[in-house]
């Protein structure tokens, strides 16, 4: 509640207005599979589905209810067809494929949801609820070099390889 629920709100919130912006391929497409994929987690999280550990309940007065159709049915197996899983599904007609209109229909349900979570957070909730508009990151180095004196987030790479080793939430990337 304190940091993975706000990371993926975050996360969803801003790679959403980032893949609206044209970019090259490679980064563009990664804007797009993190807003996908954030959404993704919400939605499991927001319908209390069994691939979720958390049930909003937890968090909430005993009279918010799950709302498992705050958005249409379909959603969730598009957004698993198109960049979730490597399945046959996935389709190659590039305007069968989901776009600017869907991500903004998921963005706006999400959203809604978002607010009706929030309006329902129990008093012990609300005192700890922290939603950043924005995460500022700041990067540092394994001698612990910070690249920024301003940070709510900590990303640590090895000075070496630049690889990723610790960031905001879940286990380290990747290293060489």
């Amino acid at each position: 509640m304190e940091e993975h629920l706000p990371y993926e709100i975050t996360l969803m919130r801003e790679s959403y207005k980032l893949a609206l912006i044209p970019k090259p391929w490679a980064e563009h497409n990664s804007f797009i599979v993190a807003f996908l994929n954030s959404s993704r987690n919400l939605i499991e999280f927001f319908k209390n589905k069994p691939s979720c550990d958390f049930d909003p309940r937890m968090f909430t007065r005993s009279t918010y209810q799950i709302e498992k159709r705050f958005l249409r049915d379909t959603i969730l197996t598009e957004v698993n067809n198109q960049i979730s899983h490597l399945t046959s599904k996935r389709t190659k007609v590039l305007n069968e494929k989901l776009g600017e209109k869907l991500w903004a229909e998921l963005n706006a349900n999400l959203e809604s949801e978002i607010s009706r979570f929030e309006k329902a957070l129990t008093d012990e909730y609300k005192r700890i609820w922290k939603l950043p508009q924005s995460f500022a990151i700041s990067t540092s180095n394994v001698s612990g070099q910070s690249s920024s004196p301003t940070s709510t987030v900590t990303v640590t790479t090895d000075s070496r390889t630049d690889c990723l080793i610790a960031g905001p939430t879940g286990p380290s990337g990747p290293q060489r």
